[in-house]
């Protein structure tokens, strides 16, 4: 899997020139790059107030004071790049719903610009089921976006969170006015048609075909 690397710096202007570089790699703290002018017991200090998991960071906190309010030292993203916080986001909320570690594609960052990354969106693209959803990707989500921002759309019109799309499940455990409810949601919302079996069981909800 490709490593998602990080860096932060630490500056304290008053204190030593330069920044220290703290690296991190899939979350975690790997390595740091010291300026020319080292000062073990500053640097030792600064870096001692690093959390370990990259997560506990936020850009632009105040991490330490050294030597008073004149010389406090902050920490300021020097990497974090819009690609890689919209792949921590993607890769969260994968881990999150299906329980494993998402394998990142040396294409992915590429695919995340211009694409706009929320709890919302993703979790639509993850809930969706409908034939172009089917391979939950960082691709295919920036590929279907205007989709995705539409089931988003639908879904704030939808009370009961129905899927979209047919889902047998989902079906059985509605009460007999909630079913015609979601019957209602696929035909008008997700624009499919219903199919059924000789003796009349539904099969599947589908697209609606136009005759040439």
């Amino acid at each position: 899997m490709k490593e998602v690397v990080s860096k932060y710096g630490i500056k304290a202007p008053t204190l030593f020139t330069g920044e220290i570089i703290v690296i991190y790699v899939n979350g975690f703290i790997r390595a740091i790059e010291l300026p020319p002018e080292f000062n073990p017991f500053v640097h030792k200090a600064a870096l001692a107030m690093m959390p370990f998991e990259e997560r506990f960071i936020k850009p632009g906190q105040l991490v330490v004071n050294l030597a008073g309010d004149s010389n406090r030292v902050d920490i300021a993203s020097i990497k974090i790049q819009v690609a890689h916080q919209k792949i921590v986001m993607w890769c969260e909320q994968y881990r999150e719903r299906y329980g494993e570690r998402y394998i990142i594609s040396q294409q992915d960052p590429s695919k995340t610009k211009n694409v706009p990354f929320s709890e919302d969106l993703i979790k639509a693209f993850f809930d969706s089921t409908e034939w172009w959803s089917k391979n939950k990707t960082i691709g295919t989500y920036g590929g279907r976006i205007n989709d995705i921002k539409m089931l988003v759309k639908t879904r704030s019109n939808n009370p009961l969170a129905h899927p979209m799309g047919w889902n047998k499940e989902h079906f059985n455990k509605l009460s007999s006015k909630e079913q015609m409810d979601y019957q209602r949601h696929l035909r008008e919302n997700c624009k499919l048609v219903v199919k059924k079996d000789r003796i009349g069981n539904v099969i599947d909800w589908i697209p609606k075909t136009i005759d040439p």
